[in-house]
Formats: C-alpha cells, structure tokens, sequence
C-alpha cells in the first residue's frame, strides 16, 4: 500500500506594495512639552533642528527644499533677502515666536519640511486675534539657570520654554528665582537664534552654573514686584498650556463683550476711575471699548488681575450669553486713583539731579564710559533726551569714549604688527615665503588682516626682505 502524501495548501501571496507612510524632508523632530506650561518655544526648536542636521540655522534655512516653501510667500524674492528677513536684523528674531506673519510662515514650512502638525503651539499664534504685538518678547534670550542644571543633571533634553521670553516675565515661576539675559563668562547679550540651548553663543560656556548667579528673586525684586510675578506667569502658563485644546482661536469678540458687561457692571464708577483701576489708561478704556484697537498682552494680564478673572476664562467664555452677569469691582478706592497721578514736579527735579550727577561722575570714570552705558544704568533706552537736556555733559562724555576707543585701536593695531613681524621673520629664516594665505593658517585670528593698514604693513615688510610683490 503507497503512503500518499499531503501537500499544505499555502494562501498565496500578497503581490501588493505596502502602504509606507509619506517621508518628512527634515528629520520630524518632536517639540517639547506642547500643551503644557513650559511648551518649548519656536526660536529653541528651530535651534535645535539645525543642531540634529549638524549645521547653521542660516544654513537650514538656505536648504532648497525650504526655500521652495518661502517662494510662495510674499517674501523677498531670492534665497539672501529670505534669510536676512528672518534672521538678518536681531530685532526681527522676537517675532518668530510671536502672533504675525514671519511667525505664520515660518510654522507653515517647518510642519510641510517635518511633518510636525502642532508646531504653530510653539509661538502665540493661537491668540493673534486677540492682542497686538506690542509688548510681547524680548530681543535676548532669558533663562532660568537652575532648570538648565536640573535637566542637565536628569538627562533630560536642554531646551528653551516659550514663557522665559515673554517681555513681561522677569522670574522663574518654578525656582522662584530671577531670569537672567547675560552670560556670566563674557556678559554678551544672547541673540534668540545664534547657539544651542544651554550654551553661551560667544564663549560656547554653559549657561547652567548656579555659582555664577544671583539665585534669590526676593534679593533683587520689591515684594510688590514680585507679587505681581507670581500672578503674570502663572496666567501665561495658562495661554500657552491650553491652546492645543482648544477647538478654535479666539478671536476678539470674548474680550469686547467682557469690556461691555464690565462697564455695565461698575456703573457707579466712571470710566477714567474705572479705567485706573484697571490699570489703563482713559484713552486706553475707550479704545477697547470702542474697537479702536486690539490690548497688549500685559493690559490684558492687569484687567485680569484687577477684576480677579483668569485670563483664560476672560478670553475664551462667551461674555454675550445674557448680560446679566455681573463683574463687580469691590476694592476701588481713591487713594489708589491718586497713587497713580502723574509725577510731580519735585519729583522730577530728583530725577534730574540724578542724571546730573550720573552724567558727570561718567566724565571722569576710567575706562571712559559710552554715552549709551551710561544712560541704561539709568534706566533709559535711548540717547535723544539727554542730548536735547544736557547737551554739554552728553558731548564730553562722548568725546572721551571716542578718544579712548581711538587709543585702543591704535594699540591693537601695534600689536597686531609686532606679531605679524615675528612670524614674517620667523618663516623668511626658514626659508618659507610669507605669503598673505600663509599667515591667515597661522594666526588664530585673521580676520583683521583684511583691513588696509595692516595689509599695507604686510607689503612693506615683504617688500624691505627681498620678495616680489604685485601691489
């Protein structure tokens, strides 16, 4: 009897391509803590994406498949002016993270380049409708040092929260400790994109070491400062958490109708009291009031705080559902309205003798101070109303800055010489023709043998030993 054999009946085979998912042009780098109070910021994750690809960030952004992005848009029409638009001018950077068109686009092609679909979380684009742009971020960078510490120390990923670059916000709500905007290895300013989180942009030091700050708020900021910190960032925190879960931006409507019932509400006070109490203006109140124009974000945080509504509730709640709500003021009192008058006129005298003094101890500092250090130690931004006050200090204090500067260039130059001088000699006693390209491998700093004078020198040292040089 013959075993017969059973074959197994295999189904057959899938002959279809599989279904591969749509690849992203850059790496689909993941932002951090979306829809939580410390979300990274859009300046920090651009920073960091350039860092994954091991290149610039204008180097990034000069890629073609991110420009091809860009020509869609009404932006300079060649790859230079696309990049100097966003990064060329440092006054320009804030408003990456910001509500405006620079911001929009720039979250349009980084999700299109990364598949990223959350990336418009990491600015304040979400609340456009509702404030204006004055007021918002600073120029620099600001951060916490503990919490660079903490992350490092954890191993967690080193980046920049959203709320540390908010104009308003001076404190670290977590540490409570104060925000700082200098390095403390070189004292340089931060530009928002020019280094990795973490790490100083000029001395490349990081930015982590407790040792080197000042860690107790309460030593810097008044109390009543410090209060108000500690209402202002935790009402930020709240905007910048809440907005992945939000079915729609806000718009401008909330805030009009809560203006109209809040009025409604106080009418036993007028709107110049109200407007004080509220922390306005009366122009302010009116224009609000009227539609005129959209609030900053710190009138808004004020109004907030002065009628104990969060922030949130103020501009997402739908005020116009029957304007029987009630938002009565109860702490109006007229000793706040008259706290807040303007200054009086000895007042202003103080203020002067102030300057006076501070002007004229700059005369005789040594190094001579600049004009524009002087008056920031003093609380003022630009040079316009002393040189329209106190025209005579301001020209002698410029003067003796310009001569000092003057001086110092001179001996740069003079050492730069000598230098050049040794290695001429150095390389013509072995032999070596001291060639222009010669010297830029040798030295660690050749950027200045670019300027005349320097190559002039260079010439005549050649020339006097004997080698033929086309001038």
């Amino acid at each position: 009897m013959h075993n017969t054999k059973i074959f197994k009946v295999y189904p057959s085979l899938n002959t279809n391509l599989p279904i591969i998912p749509e690849r992203s042009v850059l790496y689909s780098l993941e932002p951090i803590g979306v829809g939580t109070p410390y979300c990274e910021s859009l300046t920090s994750y651009l920073t960091r994406l350039s860092y994954e690809h091991g290149v610039s960030i204008d180097k990034l952004l000069s890629l073609n498949d991110f420009f091809t992005h860009y020509e869609k848009e009404p932006y300079p029409n060649n790859r230079h002016g696309v990049i100097n638009h966003l990064i060329g001018m440092y006054d320009n950077l804030r408003a990456v993270n910001g509500i405006g068109k620079q911001a929009q686009t720039l979250v349009n092609c980084l999700e299109k380049l990364t598949g990223q679909n959350n990336l418009s979380y990491l600015t304040l684009l979400t609340w456009s409708e509702i404030t204006c742009h004055r007021k918002l971020f600073k120029v620099y960078k600001s951060w916490c040092p503990r919490c660079f510490q903490e992350w490092k120390l954890q191993k967690e990923l080193i980046y920049e929260p959203l709320i540390w670059f908010f104009q308003e916000a001076k404190i670290c709500y977590k540490h409570q400790q104060i925000l700082t905007n200098q390095c403390p290895y070189c004292s340089t300013n931060i530009l928002l994109l020019s280094s990795s989180p973490g790490f100083c942009s000029k001395c490349s030091q990081w930015l982590g070491s407790l040792s080197n700050y000042e860690l107790d708020s309460k030593e810097i900021l008044k109390d009543e400062e410090l209060s108000w910190q500690n209402y202002l960032i935790p009402s930020l925190q709240d905007l910048i958490a809440i907005a992945p879960s939000l079915l729609k931006s806000p718009d401008k409507y909330q805030f009009l109708t809560f203006i109209h019932v809040l009025l409604k509400s106080n009418n036993t006070l007028t709107k110049n009291q109200l407007a004080k109490v509220l922390g306005l203006s009366f122009t302010q109140l009116q224009a609000y009031y009227q539609d005129f124009c959209l609030p900053s974000l710190p009138s808004l945080i004020s109004i907030s705080h002065s009628t104990n509504i969060s922030l949130v509730k103020m501009l997402t709640e739908n005020h116009s559902e029957g304007l029987d709500k009630s938002y009565k003021i109860t702490s109006f009192n007229k000793d706040y309205v008259k706290s807040n008058k303007k200054i009086g006129s000895y007042q202003k005298r103080k203020s002067r003798n102030k300057i006076i003094k501070a002007l004229k101890n700059a005369i005789t500092e040594n190094p001579p101070p600049t004009l524009i250090s002087v008056i920031k130690q003093l609380g003022y931004k630009n040079t316009s109303y002393f040189y329209y006050k106190f025209p005579e200090l301001c020209h002698q204090i410029t003067k003796r800055s310009k001569e000092y500067r003057h001086q110092l260039s001179l001996k740069n130059i003079e050492n730069i010489q000598n230098e050049i001088e040794e290695i001429i000699l150095y390389l013509h006693a072995q032999g070596i023709e001291p060639t222009i390209n010669l010297l830029r491998s040798l030295m660690p700093k050749s950027g200045f043998l670019r300027h005349q004078p320097i190559r002039e020198y260079i010439l005549k040292l050649q020339k006097e030993l004997g080698y033929f040089v086309n001038d």
